[in-house]
């Protein structure tokens, strides 16, 4: 790919697996999570806690101060919290999956003032949140990591008492095809316990599955949201669990997005 062409790679979220003797396995369902609904789908970073758990970022705004796409369009981290944002993660799992849609057990949860600890926020209290996408991007000479409500900043979602919100598992290639992406993607993240080496291998797969393109990079974390994080919460941890001498290796699927 020419470096000097427009390019964006839409991260979706990570795979965690689990070790089978000395090899760290990592399976993939073929699914990308989004809110809202088959004529408007909001991509969402999903966070993987194992056995179902969820987690997937976003900013929650009060209703004493309600945003609009003009609001959130290029808004970066302190551009949210000045207009009155704060970090937070809607938490949903697996296991109430109907259908391919998640409409049970969805809560909200925002960071505290001070320090690092999480409390859920119900529905009843109002607001919106608004979506955080991870990215590797460069638009018009411009580079970005993230995107605060996705691309044009219109993945808002009201969150109140009568608000439906819920969470559509779409197959890989609807989803490639709604999105129009070139190919999908895949991060994996290796480290090594003994030497402390990482390392970063990047696939480009089509839809069958075959891989059309692969690249080695040094070890970029995906972006740990203001305050760090970590640990529960969204923190957006990749270090997986801890094994002494064994090589650990976290997944991250995405979608390679043209830009005409």
């Amino acid at each position: 790919m020419d470096v000097t062409e427009d390019y964006m790679y839409f991260y979706s979220g990570e795979i965690v697996g689990s070790f089978s003797g000395s090899e760290y396995v990592a399976f993939w369902d073929g699914k990308f999570y989004a809110m809202g609904d088959p004529t408007f789908y909001m991509d969402i970073y999903v966070f993987d806690n194992g056995e179902g758990s969820k987690e997937a970022p976003v900013m929650y705004f009060p209703p004493t101060n309600p945003v609009t796409a003009d609001d959130v369009d290029g808004m970066t981290f302190a551009d949210a919290e000045a207009a009155g944002g704060t970090y937070g993660y809607i938490s949903f799992s697996d296991n109430n999956n109907a259908g391919g849609i998640i409409t049970s057990g969805i809560s909200l949860y925002t960071i505290s003032a001070i320090g690092d600890t999480f409390s859920e926020v119900p529905r009843n209290r109002g607001g919106q949140i608004v979506t955080i996408n991870y990215v590797d991007a460069s638009v018009a000479g411009q580079t970005y990591d993230y995107f605060i409500g996705g691309y044009f900043g219109d993945y808002i979602v009201e969150w109140n008492a009568n608000s439906d919100v819920a969470i559509n598992l779409v197959p890989a290639v609807d989803y490639k095809n709604l999105q129009e992406g070139e190919s999908f993607t895949f991060d994996v993240i290796a480290t090594d316990d003994d030497s402390g080496t990482t390392t970063t291998n990047l696939y480009e797969v089509d839809e069958t599955g075959t891989i059309i393109a692969s690249l080695t990079d040094t070890f970029v974390d995906k972006k740990t949201p203001p305050g760090g994080g970590g640990g529960g919460g969204g923190g957006g941890s990749t270090s997986g669990t801890q094994r002494i001498g064994a090589t650990l290796a976290l997944s991250f699927v995405g979608l390679l997005v043209s830009l005409l």
